[in-house]
């Protein structure tokens, strides 16, 4: 499902799909080491997981720590964050500092008409970044059944498989 290049992981992109009776949702954690730059494959392999995850028709929330600067209008990384999550109809949610320097280095990400409620930052405590909480809205009844038709691949029968292919 995700590639398994070392920056890739380096970088910690991980991926949970929930399903529950009042719906689905998946659930994209990033985490960016503040010392790694932000690189062309950062935002290539953001950009490619972002891809798949809109294929899979139930709402995406992405949340962690980028360590990107969001409330800096100048920070090129969070222009071309900005960008990036534009392009795929995405909005940040994160409606004050979440770290203790006063800057929004985690994000909460959704596509735009998914709205979300209660959001809360606490102040940070133990760590230097807040804790960010919220509720989602999951409407709908139960997931559909997916359906699928196996076959025993001791049935079938090789000589007609490759004559059939040739």
């Amino acid at each position: 499902f995700i590639d398994s290049s070392p920056s890739f992981w380096n970088m910690g992109i991980y991926i949970i799909r929930m399903t529950m009776p009042a719906g689905a949702f998946s659930l994209l954690t990033v985490y960016r080491p503040s010392s790694a730059r932000g690189t062309a494959t950062f935002y290539d392999e953001l950009a490619a997981v972002l891809e798949l995850l809109v294929l899979q028709s139930c709402p995406v929330v992405l949340g962690g720590d980028l360590n990107i600067h969001m409330h800096d209008p100048g920070d090129q990384n969070a222009v071309r964050l900005t960008g990036l999550l534009d392009s795929f109809g995405m909005k940040q949610h994160i409606p004050s500092p979440t770290h203790r320097h006063r800057g929004t280095l985690d994000l909460l990400v959704t596509f735009a008409n998914y709205e979300l409620s209660s959001i809360d930052v606490e102040p940070p405590v133990i760590s230097d970044h807040s804790i960010v909480s919220c509720r989602l809205p999951l409407n709908g009844g139960p997931a559909p059944r997916r359906y699928r038709t196996v076959r025993s691949w001791r049935s079938v029968n090789c000589e007609v498989l490759c004559e059939a292919i040739s």
